[in-house]
């Protein structure tokens, strides 16, 4: 670890307060799933399945994450074919014979998927207070 200029080690000292997040991202260093929110008639299993197969094979700590949730819950899956990342949005890929993909609420409104529905819920989650 590199640190520059004395400064940056005394700021601890006068801190009063830190926020932690319930992600552990912090806490622990790594994310974690806390919410599995499907919409339409998908189940929690479906959603957990489905997304651990496309991240099988990713090593990106939210996949981890993922992959750690799904196992908790619903076993282990068969990894996902044809798995393209799209950076920055999410993967697409085929499973059970069809394609699926994953991603950020950004890529939802891309992909013209979002609904009110998913809109608020993200915002929920986000932090973001609806005008």
């Amino acid at each position: 670890m590199l640190i520059k200029g004395g400064a940056y080690l005394e700021l601890p000292a006068r801190l009063k307060a830190i926020a932690m997040d319930k992600t552990g991202t912090i806490t622990r260093g790594e994310p974690e799933v806390v919410r599995v929110a499907p919409f339409g008639t998908h189940t929690d299993a479906e959603l957990l399945t489905r997304a651990a197969a496309l991240e099988a094979r990713s090593t990106h700590p939210l996949a981890r994450a993922i992959l750690h949730k799904a196992q908790e819950r619903v076993g282990g899956t068969a990894p996902a074919t044809e798995v393209q990342a799209l950076k920055g949005k999410g993967l697409t890929g085929m499973f059970d014979g069809e394609p699926f993909w994953l991603g950020s609420h950004r890529y939802v409104v891309e992909r013209g998927q979002d609904t009110p529905q998913s809109a608020e819920l993200a915002e929920a989650l986000e932090g973001v207070a609806r005008p």
